[in-house]
C-alpha cells in the first residue's frame, strides 16, 4: 500500500519577514475534551470539543530576525497574515517546485510571537525557542489550513551565532562554554461566552534569567551569597564563512542589564575533567519604567 503524500518544512512568513532557519516546528490544536459518563455506566456515551487553543512552537537559529521583531517582549503579528508553509516531497525524486500548487499552508490572521529561550554555545549554533499564539479575530478560525497552493518566501541561511563574552560588573568572565537566556515569560490567554477559541493574549510577567556555564571556579569572587549587579553585558558572536566575525563588527548580538543578582548554582568536576561552574544572573530593573534585559546589535567591546 502506497504512503500518503509527504511534506517537509518550508518556513514561516509574516508580511516581508520570512523565517526559514527552523530545525523543528510543531503545530498543535490544544483541544480540550469533555467525555460524558452516565451514572453507573463504565463507558462514555458523549464526547465534545470544549475548545481549542492552537499553538505553533518552533526552534530557529535566525536570532537577529526574531529578536528584531520582539526585542524582549511579546509582539503582535496581527498586522499581516502569518503563514506556516509545508513543501511537498516527490517520490523517487526531491521536492515539488515552489511555484507548483501542491503545497500546504496554515494561515493565522491574528497572532502573537514570543521568543522564550535562547541558547548559545562555545562551538555550537545559537538557537531560539519560540511560540506563535494564534487568536480568534471574530471572523475566521485562528488557524486555517489550505492545500494545493504555491509556496511563498525564499529560504536563506545567512545568520548564525556562537556564545560570546560576558561582562559582570565590568569584569569579563572567561572560559564560557554555554549561555542560556530564559525570559520566563508568562502569557495570559483569555476567551469567554463559551466561544471555542481564545480572543486575547497578553504578557502577564517576565523575569529573565541568564545561565552561564564556564570553565572556572569563581567562588572567591561571588561567594556563597552572590553579588549585587550594577551592570552586565552578554554577547553573541556572529559566525562568518571563515569563522567568527571581528569584535568590531556591528552585527554581533548584545543583551544588557543594570541591576540584579549574580550567583553560583554549582561547580561540577570529575576524574581529570576541569571544573565547570554554572553562574546565574537574575535580572531586575532599577525603576518601573525600565526593562530587565535590553537587546541590541553592535560591536563587542
Amino acid at each position: 500500500m502506497a504512503l500518503p503524500t509527504q511534506y517537509v518544512l518550508h518556513g514561516i512568513l509574516n508580511s516581508s519577514t520570512f523565517i526559514s532557519q527552523i530545525s523543528r516546528a510543531q503545530l498543535s490544536t490544544g483541544m480540550e475534551y469533555l467525555v460524558g459518563h452516565p451514572a453507573g455506566l463504565p463507558v462514555p456515551l458523549f464526547c465534545a470539543n470544549l475548545g481549542t487553543t492552537p499553538m505553533l512552537s518552533f526552534e530557529s537559529s535566525q536570532l537577529a530576525t526574531l529578536l528584531g521583531l520582539t526585542g524582549a517582549s511579546l509582539v503582535t503579528l496581527a498586522g499581516a497574515n502569518t503563514d506556516l508553509h509545508f513543501k511537498e516531497v516527490v517520490n523517487l525524486s526531491n521536492r515539488q517546485a515552489d511555484a507548483t500548487a501542491e503545497h500546504l499552508r496554515f494561515r493565522m490572521a491574528a497572532a502573537a510571537l514570543s521568543v522564550d529561550r535562547i541558547t548559545l554555545g562555545h562551538r555550537s549554533e545559537g538557537s531560539a525557542s519560540c511560540r506563535i499564539i494564534p487568536v480568534w479575530n471574530g471572523s475566521v478560525a485562528p488557524v486555517v489550513p489550505a492545500a494545493s497552493l504555491a509556496l511563498a518566501g525564499t529560504p536563506t541561511s545567512a545568520t548564525h551565532y556562537l556564545a560570546g563574552p560576558v561582562s559582570l560588573n565590568g569584569t569579563l568572565l572567561t572560559g564560557i562554554q554555554e549561555v542560556t537566556i530564559d525570559y520566563n515569560r508568562q502569557i495570559r490567554m483569555n476567551g469567554g461566552e463559551g466561544q471555542p477559541y481564545i480572543t486575547a493574549c497578553w504578557e502577564e510577567s517576565i523575569s529573565p534569567v541568564v545561565t552561564i556555564k564556564a570553565l572556572n571556579v569563581p567562588w572567591t569572587v561571588y561567594g556563597l551569597d552572590g553579588l549585587a549587579l550594577t551592570a552586565y553585558i552578554v554577547y553573541a558572536r556572529r559566525l562568518g564563512t571563515t569563522g567568527v566575525v571581528s569584535d568590531a563588527t556591528t552585527t554581533n548580538l548584545i543583551w544588557t542589564g543594570t541591576t540584579g543578582l549574580v550567583s553560583i548554582d554549582d561547580t561540577a568536576a570529575g576524574g581529570n575533567a576541569p571544573g565547570e561552574t554554572t553562574i546565574r544572573i537574575t535580572s531586575t530593573v532599577a525603576s518601573a519604567s525600565g526593562s530587565p534585559l535590553v537587546y541590541s546589535t553592535g560591536a563587542i567591546v
